[in-house]
């Protein structure tokens, strides 16, 4: 039952879980009379919901609500990092600085599910609307799965300039461009690879890169040599780029590894059978 307006708020001090299911719609509106303390781990599975005629819709709005709970709960600025992932469904997690396990792949402290499928096909959006509703400009390290189009690096993550490490699993294509430094203004004559390091940088503070879906290219020397320059035009005098691990088939070409250690000062190739492919 929902509480009444002129009702006391429900305070749930040690509450460590919470697993909403069906319509997203009414977790938003159960989680304005929900009282928690700070720092409380959360786990939210949102089912599918439906427009009035019964067909999906994503309902960003209802979204909005329930990450602003989030936010309010477990303070997003605290935040050191952050995974996005979308199969089979939407996937947001994140893990606070003072965290036991502060890592990927460890139990993370925020856990968002939206396995709601108006939201199917629309990865960008969800983490627009994530980015947009959640206090991320400390966050640290950042895992990505799914194609994001050049113009919307820079427009997701753009304000994030603490991140120090970032995890690309699949969609990789745009990678390259939304890494390069130019400097002067498109069209300009003076528009060029290489430039001022600041603000206009995405991932200013970036040392550690690692890739994995490199086997989706046919040409990997193509994809090698643009991302090659790519953290080349990143270079700060004469030091290189950090660290990049790529993951790739056994089958992947020496030259490949040579273009890159060209510009990075230390290359971690995680090879495998192409049919053992790591995602």
């Amino acid at each position: 039952m929902m509480p009444q307006a002129d009702h006391p708020r429900i305070t749930l001090p040690n509450l460590r879980h919470i697993n909403i299911a069906y319509p997203v719609e009414h977790c938003g509106e159960l989680l304005q009379h929900i009282d928690l303390i700070l720092l409380t781990s959360l786990h939210l599975d949102l089912r599918s919901c439906t427009s009035g005629g019964g067909e999906p819709t994503m309902n960003a709005a209802a979204l909005k609500k329930i990450l602003s709970f989030v936010d309010k709960v477990i303070p997003c600025n605290a935040l050191s990092s952050v995974r996005f992932h979308f199969r089979p469904y939407m996937i947001f997690e994140a893990w606070k600085f003072d965290s036991r396990s502060r890592t990927v792949g460890s139990a993370p402290d925020v856990r968002l599910d939206i396995n709601d499928i108006g939201f199917e096909d629309a990865f960008e959006e969800f983490v627009t609307i994530v980015c947009g509703s959640l206090s991320l400009a400390n966050v640290e390290t950042i895992s990505t799965s799914g194609n994001i189009t050049f113009g919307h690096w820079r427009s997701l993550f753009g304000y994030m300039h603490r991140v120090t490490a970032l995890e690309v699993h699949g969609g990789i294509e745009n990678l390259p461009k939304a890494l390069t430094v130019y400097s002067g203004y498109p069209g300009s004559s003076n528009y060029q690879r290489g430039g001022q390091h600041g603000k206009d940088m995405l991932f200013p503070s970036l040392r550690t890169l690692q890739i994995k879906g490199f086997y989706n290219y046919s040409d990997k020397e193509v994809y090698a040599d643009s991302l090659a320059t790519a953290l080349d035009s990143r270079r700060v005098g004469d030091k290189k780029f950090e660290e990049v691990i790529l993951t790739a088939p056994l089958s992947t070409h020496s030259d490949v590894s040579a273009r890159l250690e060209e510009v990075v000062e230390e290359l971690t190739l995680v090879q495998y059978e192409l049919w053992d492919r790591i995602v």
